[in-house]
């Protein structure tokens, strides 16, 4: 008996090996998958940035880099990936290299290194330490970097690789800068890469005088801000966005400091309710407001029959700063009801 019994246990562990092979090697293939870029490679398979409507990422109509909360870090090998990449509803954060590989600072020549013998003696090289922190940081930082060594990418940014070994910049929207209100972009002033450095010059620079409020954006927005809702679509129907945003931008900046202002698209906002705001047609044009960033902070919204134009945006954001609006109640569901019957 001592023989089929020891082949009966031989046979057991066998399973019980493969069935961990196996189990990891699902865990190893799920890692993969799950790499934080949403369904994208991210690359480009989205069709817009947030609520955008043009190029980028998230739920618009453009072109896009997938749809997760982090995106993979870009390299611009030519000013036709530069454009592009700029050319986004969201900001974008470009890293200028003069190389992407620099000598090893802690590497030593050795003492019996002979140049006749061994040739003439150069430091190994490593990834550049900016690099490498940039890598880490956009893998942290919800907001879209990218880096370069391109020739004509350095020069059009104007950055001189003989005076820096690198260089961060920050480049608002095309979409919304406006050259009254607005600088096109900001260079980071520290020469050392931090995360929490960078997470914070990005969340006070990024967002113009008026920008877009979306799913990636909304945390930049900490004090009271109010929102434009509408159909943006920069592509086929430019003019109604830029009506909107001329008369934004005129009181946005008569209430500097005292109250934000951003668009956003109305067919990819799920919290519309929130405000009180029914569903809206195509050419409907909605103001609300968000107290903060907090989930249960207050929130108003303008009448229903409020006409959009300069003086209704005005008047609706005086009425706000002076306490006269009431602000909105949203119904308890069902369950919530339930629950406190319960307690």
């Amino acid at each position: 008996m001592a023989g089929p019994l020891r082949s009966l246990f031989v046979f057991a562990a066998a399973l019980l090996l493969l069935g961990a092979f196996c189990s990891a090697q699902g865990d190893e293939d799920a890692g993969k998958d799950g790499d934080g870029y949403g369904d994208g490679d991210g690359d480009g398979d989205g069709d817009g940035y947030g609520d955008g409507g043009g190029d980028g990422y998230g739920d618009g109509d453009g072109d896009g880099d997938g749809g997760g909360s982090h995106r993979e870090l870009q390299e611009l090998k030519s000013l036709s990936d530069f454009e592009s990449f700029i050319d986004n509803a969201e900001a974008s954060i470009i890293c200028t290299l003069s190389a992407e590989k620099t000598p090893d600072p802690e590497s030593k020549r050795p003492p019996d290194w002979d140049d006749d013998e061994d040739g003439e003696w150069e430091a190994p090289t490593i990834e550049s330490p900016h690099l490498v922190s940039l890598k880490s940081i956009s893998s942290i930082v919800m907001a879209r970097f990218a880096y370069t060594t391109a020739p004509e990418v350095l020069a059009k940014i104007k950055f001189k690789p003989g005076q820096f070994l690198a260089g961060l910049y920050l480049f608002r929207s095309p979409w919304y800068v406006s050259k009254d209100h607005d600088r096109a972009r900001e260079r980071y002033t520290s020469d050392t890469l931090t995360q929490e450095g960078v997470q914070h010059w990005i969340d006070t620079k990024a967002q113009p005088l008026v920008g877009e409020f979306n799913s990636d954006t909304e945390h930049r927005y900490t004090s009271p801000v109010l929102i434009i809702f509408m159909h943006l679509d920069f592509k086929e129907s430019p003019k109604p966005v830029n009506y909107v945003l001329r008369r934004a931008r005129k009181v946005a900046s008569s209430l500097t400091g005292k109250l934000a202002f951003a668009v956003a698209s109305h067919e990819n906002t799920y919290d519309l309710d929130d405000y009180g705001i029914d569903s809206m047609k195509g050419s409907e044009i909605r103001m609300a407001i968000r107290e903060g960033p907090d989930s249960t902070a207050a929130k108003y919204a303008a009448p229903v029959d409020t006409k959009f134009s300069g003086d209704s945006l005005s008047n609706f954001a005086m009425a706000y700063l002076a306490g006269k609006l009431t602000a909105h109640k949203k119904p308890e569901s069902k369950d919530e009801g339930a629950d406190k019957d319960e307690m």
